[in-house]
């Protein structure tokens, strides 16, 4: 029943150098229609087949369409951009600052893209001025 109601995941394979994932269900019309249940029979405490609809009912939920992941971890993605008069380094700090400020302990923040590389190269820059360059005489 979770194959054809939902989805179900098989297994993986390689092929042009990646690996797929392999995932059985039934046609979206026929997983998104809540009367679809009704083609499905169970076994009673009689032995009896009886629509599975007779047992259960369904009401709508809602969710997300998909869930954002980052370092394996369900996440939230913010963007933004400075605003005029202030660095992107700036905006960044105010982020973090906000971040660690409002979230509660069992949440963290981390950069990725762009930010991460400014997050990082800010790290490695007092250690490059603090030395020689090896190009200069």
């Amino acid at each position: 029943m979770q194959t054809f109601l939902g989805g179900l995941f098989v297994n993986q394979f390689s092929r042009f150098g990646r690996q797929w994932r392999v995932f059985l269900e039934a046609e979206g019309t026929e997983r998104t229609n809540p009367a679809a249940i009704s083609q499905f029979y169970v076994r009673n405490n009689d032995g009896a087949m009886v629509p599975l609809s007779a047992v259960e009912t369904t009401r709508p939920a809602f969710g997300p369409q998909y869930t954002n992941r980052f370092n394996v971890y369900r996440g939230a993605l913010v963007t933004g951009a400075a605003a005029p008069g202030y660095s992107s380094g700036q905006a960044l700090d105010a982020l973090e600052d906000t971040a660690r400020r409002t979230l509660p302990p069992e949440i963290s923040f981390d950069f990725s893209d762009l930010s991460y590389q400014e997050r990082k190269s800010r790290r490695i820059r007092p250690a490059l001025r603090a030395g020689r360059s090896p190009l200069s005489s």
